[in-house]
């Protein structure tokens, strides 16, 4: 699978512009509060995916925020300037590029069944449908596809394109994810036999764990009581490395995206968090694109790279964003001779 090398990022949200060059397998982002680390995972989800236009919907959802006005569309531009198309440019590793570009649409509707008038309560000059359209180049291949919300029948149309080529896969994992989600995905790991490899990066955390299993609804383990428990009675750590392991499982030869990777995990376990995604994205041939903001996670990583994986430094690249007054976002790169250095200094590359 080939891997995005570059990003570029123009009029989404906050970001007015952002470019990342030189992306390694395993990617960590940094920066201040709304300096765009969401933001940018974001795009690149939206970008990889620009074939399923629910996609923006679903980044509000994740948001918890269900709205659907004008301004709920008009908020995935920056400063809600909807002249200013978005932009997305990926390069890639074998030279191809993918090119997606939104627009925001909004047309009346002249014809509109009376029943449905009198169920909004609108006159019908004020029956609208609004919503974007995503024109896509990928590889040669254009594509273009649409989300609009109707006013009359108060519901969302979906257009999705079909590509001909095969995309990249793309699996993003949400700051405040559901557990339960991740069931199914475990169902997959299972089938093809490479569940001893979620018990392995478990038993860093338990070493009691000799088993995990789904039953019915639920996933339980084996600590060697009399009974298997349900792994929602396990501590926050061990939840966290089975949802990124399955997440990881998902995102075989793709992408897998983080928002706050180390989100409710104690300090002592994030070295075993770091082990798992590296070791785990190498053997799947996934890259990884995550944000974090804790020191003490960079330290474990930094730990992670000079004693037990240092065949995998130049893997691993961290990007410190920092925003300046016109929402203009510089990438600043560390490599890990430069990453421990600063963090043997205590400089500050948050």
């Amino acid at each position: 699978m080939c891997k995005i090398k570059k990003i570029e990022i123009n009029n989404f949200r906050g970001i007015r512009s952002l470019q990342i060059d030189d992306l390694r397998r395993v990617n960590v982002i940094l920066g201040n509060n709304n300096c765009g680390k969401s933001s940018l995972l974001e795009a690149v989800l939206i970008m990889m995916g620009a074939d399923k236009p629910s996609l923006p919907i679903e980044m509000n959802f994740n948001r918890n925020y269900m709205g659907l006005e004008k301004d709920d569309f008009s908020s995935f531009f920056h400063d809600m300037d909807t002249e200013s198309p978005i932009k997305f440019h990926a390069s890639y590793t074998d030279g191809k590029s993918r090119q997606v570009i939104i627009r925001y649409n909004e047309e009346k509707i002249n014809e509109v069944d009376a029943s449905r008038i009198q169920e909004s309560g609108n006159a019908v000059g004020s029956l609208q449908k609004y919503g974007l359209e995503f024109e896509c180049i990928d590889g040669g291949e254009e594509t273009k596809s649409s989300v609009y919300y109707n006013t009359a029948e108060n519901k969302m149309n979906f257009s999705a394109a079909k590509p001909t080529s095969p995309r990249i896969p793309t699996f993003f994992m949400c700051a405040r994810y559901n557990f339960n989600e991740y069931i199914m995905h475990f169902n997959q790991i299972v089938t093809d036999k490479e569940k001893p490899a979620v018990i392995e990066a478990l038993q860093t955390i338990e070493p009691k764990i000799s088993d995990v299993v789904v039953v019915g609804d639920n996933v339980k383990v084996d600590v060697q009581l009399q009974k298997l428990i349900p792994i929602n009675l396990m501590g926050d750590g061990t939840r966290k490395l089975f949802t990124v392991a399955t997440a990881l499982y998902n995102a075989k030869n793709g992408i897998l995206i983080i928002d706050e990777v180390d989100n409710g995990l104690y300090h002592k376990s994030m070295k075993a968090l770091w082990n798992l995604i590296i070791t785990t994205a190498t053997k799947l041939n996934a890259q990884v694109l995550v944000s974090t903001h804790s020191i003490d996670s960079l330290r474990a990583l930094n730990s992670l790279l000079t004693d037990k994986l240092p065949d995998s430094r130049d893997d691993v690249k961290i990007y410190t964003l920092r925003k300046n007054v016109e929402d203009n976002v510089t990438c600043y790169p560390y490599e890990y001779d430069k990453f421990s250095y600063l963090l043997d200094m205590e400089e500050e590359i948050r």
